[in-house]
């Protein structure tokens, strides 16, 4: 085994990003031995680009850290977003915050965004567009609740591994989209180049890889958690399990019509304009991959014989939801294995790189620690566009405080150090914890402190009971629907017409988004 080591901090800037993800994190990022990319276009390895090295790539538009973070926050503009939120091209006509990056990582956590579109309301911004972006806000919320209480909302993991390929096989080797398809050729290079998607593009990619191509949905949910800045298992699992049409009557299928309207002039461009594969595309899909309209729920979600017990959960299904202690963290500082020692460094992780993390706030004087995950990112194999972004979130944050770098297992680096951490709601950084030992825990940001044990069992009887009879997208509605009710206080109505729209992505039955 490697042993951790501790790595210079860089200079602030991307080009010294690029420099040193290609230094001392080569092999841990796909584009390590990429020949090819998403959209098909070949990388010459022979011959490396001016600013980077050993293949790596970083975002062409997105800069991180928090500096970065606070002037996208001060841009953010909600005027017609509500109308124009699903708009792809072109870019110019883009109502999406593009915010997403910096919330995935903590630099503006959902309380601090909740208060910027309150003041964009009282500067007089149309209340519907306001309230439109604070549902996505609540449904960022819902999500990490969720992910939290339950890891695996989609179903069994006996169900969604069945016919999943080796994770090494997703590699670049193989062009994943079919590049003569404008639409599709958008989507794809946006990936490859920014690491970032407007929503309705990235159902575009999500609809072609698994209803087109026939492809599991849990290896696009991998490919796009490689590359997506803002790649995250609690906010993406469930939109790809929707577009799958996995557990419900029918998948997303996006057609020309969607393309039209939301990309206006894209397909007169296109190769395809007059063979396009998506003219009507419920004509030969739906039985090409075996998703019948007509076809039972019970028939495509049937349980193996070997899967165990019948559990339930949060999003549908429940595996291992401990009720007695509930799951959003500490609501207070504490010190989990109550040790009386003084915290000597701040840990932070890749969830909450930000000024305001609790931990980092409450110790202004102590060194920060940030741990890069040798055994994680070699078996991840994430984009370098991931890593770069991560690295200028350091270097910023080493101009304002003593920052260090280490490569290695956290477990090894921080095992001998007296660390103040902030709880995180993923489930990999609480088995992390327990071998870590943190001396001090501060609580998680959340915008709405979550259910109570024995609320979260109602709601998870009643979404359990929808998903059984209507199917996992209207499960996942009313799981939404009922969390905005009991949790951020809106009215029944209110929270019914909030979750549908929110949740199903505006879709009418025929793929159409309004």
């Amino acid at each position: 085994m490697t042993e951790p080591r501790q790595l210079p901090v860089p200079a602030p800037g991307r080009v010294a990003a690029e420099r040193f993800v290609a230094t001392h994190l080569d092999g841990l990022y796909c584009e390590s031995t990429a020949k090819t990319s998403a959209s098909g276009r070949h990388f010459d390895r022979s011959v490396e680009p001016e600013s980077s090295l050993n293949g790596v790539v970083s975002s062409q538009s997105i800069r991180g850290g928090q500096r970065a973070a606070n002037a996208a926050l001060d841009n953010l503009d909600l005027r017609g977003y509500a109308a124009n939120r699903n708009n792809a091209y072109p870019v110019s006509t883009r109502a999406a915050s593009g915010l997403s990056p910096y919330i995935r990582h903590g630099m503006i956590d959902l309380p601090r965004l909740w208060a910027a579109t309150e003041t964009q309301l009282q500067a007089g911004v149309d209340e519907h567009d306001v309230v439109r972006f604070q549902t996505e806000i609540l449904w960022q919320e819902y999500s990490r609740h969720s992910y939290a209480a339950n890891p695996h909302p989609a179903g069994r993991r006996q169900v969604d591994n069945v016919g999943r390929v080796d994770q090494k096989k997703l590699d670049f080797n193989h062009p994943a989209w079919d590049a003569s398809m404008g639409c599709l050729e958008l989507a794809a290079q946006e990936l490859e180049d920014d690491g970032w998607l407007v929503g309705l593009t990235r159902m575009w990619l999500a609809s072609d890889w698994v209803n087109r191509q026939g492809r599991h949905w849990r290896d696009g949910e991998d490919y796009f958690f490689a590359h997506l800045l803002d790649g995250s298992r609690a906010a993406n699992r469930a939109g790809w399990a929707i577009v799958s049409g996995r557990a419900g009557r029918e998948p997303y299928l996006y057609s020309r019509w969607d393309v039209e309207l939301r990309a206006p002039g894209l397909c007169a461009s296109c190769d395809r304009v007059n063979d396009c594969p998506v003219e009507r595309p419920y004509d030969d899909v739906l039985l090409r991959n075996r998703v019948r309209a007509d076809q039972p729920v019970a028939e495509t979600t049937r349980r193996p014989a070997d899967a165990g017990p019948e559990t339930h959960g949060s999003l549908g299904h429940r595996q291992e939801i401990d009720y007695s202690n509930g799951y959003g963290g500490p609501m207070y500082p504490e010190r989990p294995y109550g040790s009386e020692t003084l915290p000597s460094a701040v840990w932070i992780t890749a969830e909450s790189m930000g000024d305001a993390d609790p931990a980092l706030a409450a110790n202004p004087e102590l060194p920060v620690i940030f741990v890069f995950d040798r055994p994680l990112l070699k078996r991840l194999q994430l984009s370098s566009k991931r890593l770069v972004f991560l690295t200028e979130t350091l270097a910023d944050l080493a101009t304002r405080r003593d920052t260090r770098i280490w490569l290695g297992s956290p477990k090894e680096v921080l095992t001998d150090v007296e660390t103040s951490v902030t709880w995180t709601p993923v489930p990999g950084w609480r088995r992390l914890a327990r071998k870590v030992r943190p001396v001090e825990t501060h609580p998680w940001p959340w915008l709405h402190q979550p259910l109570s044990s024995a609320d979260l069992g109602r709601i998870i009887d009643q979404i359990t009971a929808d998903t059984s009879v209507r199917g996992f997208e209207v499960g996942l509605a009313a799981g939404f629907s009922k969390w905005c009710e009991r949790v951020a206080g809106m009215s029944p109505e209110h929270a019914a017409t909030t979750a549908i729209p929110t949740v199903i992505g505006d879709m009418t039955p025929a793929g159409k988004v309004s």
